[in-house]
């Protein structure tokens, strides 16, 4: 679900390492030019937990766009 969605991974300017925390993100529309850029999560990569969250957030965005709206 997280294929087209993109990262940028950062860290507080003493760590060392591999960076601790991510911004996964999707472009909008997906191909071409983006309008928009849609942010799914901000969270740290322990565990993976910046993408599961981002997961669930994509998640309930095509949930709700597939569903018919109500009056």
């Amino acid at each position: 679900m997280l294929a087209q969605a993109r990262k940028i991974r950062f860290d507080r300017p003493s760590a060392r390492g591999k960076p601790s925390y991510r911004i996964v993100y999707r472009n909008e529309p997906d191909g071409g030019a983006p309008h928009a850029v849609t942010v799914l999560a901000v969270a740290a990569r322990e565990h993976l937990g910046a993408y599961r969250l981002a997961g669930a957030r994509l998640a309930a965005i095509l949930r709700e766009q597939t569903q018919p709206h109500r009056k």
